[in-house]
């Protein structure tokens, strides 16, 4: 599957901004390093973990599939 990586980068920069992992005056970074690249792979895993006891953790490790997990992307260049 190909996905156009565009579509994520107002995502990416939200969360690294609220992770406070963005520097500050460079929102446009992302989008500058997604220009520098032509192919960039995208790789994502999802690990089962047992099932949070804080609410707000489960919900935000919930998989959809009836089980937690921790979720994991990673994006590389294919050299």
């Amino acid at each position: 599957n190909v996905i156009d990586i565009n579509l994520f980068i107002p995502l990416l920069e939200k969360t690294l901004k609220r992770l406070r992992e963005l520097p500050t005056g460079k929102a446009s970074l992302i989008a500058e390093l997604v220009k520098s690249y032509n192919d960039v792979l995208l790789d994502g895993t999802e690990r089962p973990i047992q099932r949070p006891a804080d609410a707000d953790r489960q919900k935000s490790c919930y998989s959809g599939k009836k089980t937690h997990s921790l979720k994991n992307n990673v994006p590389t260049l294919p050299d």
